[in-house]
């Protein structure tokens, strides 16, 4: 078999030029869910979704997101509408509760249109999920044992129960 010479990587044409590629030539409509809780949670993921979802509206994208948020934390955002909608959950005997909708846009450049479900409500109908006081000492119980089982066996055997859960991340 003859010898055949290795071409450098940096000589070689690129294959996809960026001014070219789908991101930027054809309009998408994005809706990004958050997850977090509130409107400024201190979470990596809440600041990459929010950075991810403007890089992609200055592109030319529609993007809109879906957020959790406290009470308290809306008398900083203008322009806010409130709606109250119906939540439906488990059988149609059961019926419904209604809660809290907020509609607005993120005063940023472009601006982010955000559709808010206000916690409090939402908890009503879905009292299981989430982290809040209802369901406080179910979810420390379920770290001391994962924590217990998966990292250390010897803590103490009030350790846990000295822990002190942020309500309001």
């Amino acid at each position: 078999m003859p010898f055949q010479p290795i071409v450098p990587a940096h000589s070689l044409a690129p294959t996809v030029s960026t001014s070219n590629t789908i991101l930027s030539s054809t309009p998408m409509r994005i809706f990004v869910v958050q997850s977090a809780h509130g409107l400024s949670p201190s979470s990596g993921g809440y600041k990459a979704n929010l950075y991810l979802a403007t890089s992609l509206a200055r592109r030319g994208h529609r993007v809109r997101m879906l957020v959790f948020c406290w009470r308290r934390e809306l008398p900083s955002v203008p322009n806010i509408t409130e709606e109250w909608v119906q939540w439906k959950s488990g059988t149609k005997e059961e019926g419904g509760m209604e809660g809290r909708v907020y509609r607005f846009e993120w005063e940023r450049e472009p601006r982010l249109e955000v559709v808010a479900i206000e916690l409090e409500d939402y908890w009503k109908v879905y009292p299981n999920e989430g982290m809040h006081e209802s369901n406080k000492e179910d979810w420390v119980e379920r770290l001391k044992e994962w924590l217990e089982v998966t990292l250390e066996p010897s803590f103490p055997p009030d350790y846990w129960y000295n822990y002190r859960v942020p309500l309001y991340c």
